[in-house]
């Protein structure tokens, strides 16, 4: 997959420190970076900042949250491992932002295809999905909120591509026809 990040476990304080220096800590959005910043993960806290902002229907406040997750997301991906610290993680910044099943799907499609359809690309470079690989997608499926359909969905083209290869390949090398048969 790729290659490992200084720090693996990634906290959810550290990272939101740099995403607030970056955005800085004003107006809805800044003050829910700052709280997660500060170690403050409680959903009925969000919830205080989205009533006092009167954000709770703006879509616009919705698209940024969904960034604010999938950049958590992106980093996690980026050591390309989810272990047991991610998925805590991940399942507290979900709950934090109240980030639904399918919300994502709806407000970022774009970025979920692209994000999965790389991770399955790193995968597949040595043509084969082993247990731990297949897991690691299951993980991802579930922190992105995505059913498997969905899932299939957003990637189906690195799939055709990957099995367009093989096919190929496996008029040529025994090894590639099984690897084929496998995928």
């Amino acid at each position: 997959m790729t290659e490992a990040s200084p720090d693996p476990q990634i906290p959810l304080e550290q990272h939101f420190e740099k995403v607030a220096a970056a955005i800085g800590d004003k107006g809805p959005i800044g003050e829910v970076v700052r709280q997660l910043a500060d170690g403050n993960a409680d959903p009925l806290e969000f919830a205080s900042i989205v009533k006092r902002h009167g954000v709770e229907r703006e879509d616009w406040f919705r698209d940024q949250v969904a960034d604010l997750y999938l950049e958590y997301v992106r980093a996690v991906v980026g050591i390309g491992t989810m272990n047991s610290v991610h998925q805590t993680n991940l399942r507290t910044l979900k709950r934090y932002l109240s980030v639904v099943d399918g919300e994502l799907l709806t407000r970022r499609p774009g970025e979920l295809s692209a994000l999965l359809q790389e991770q399955l690309r790193l995968i597949l470079q040595d043509e084969v999905i082993d247990d731990e690989e297949e897991l690691y997608q299951v993980e991802l499926q579930a922190a992105l909120g995505l059913g498997y359909d969905d899932y299939l969905a957003l990637v189906r083209a690195e799939l055709e591509r990957a099995y367009s290869d093989l096919l190929r390949a496996s008029e040529q090398d025994e090894k590639a026809e099984s690897k084929l048969r496998a995928l």
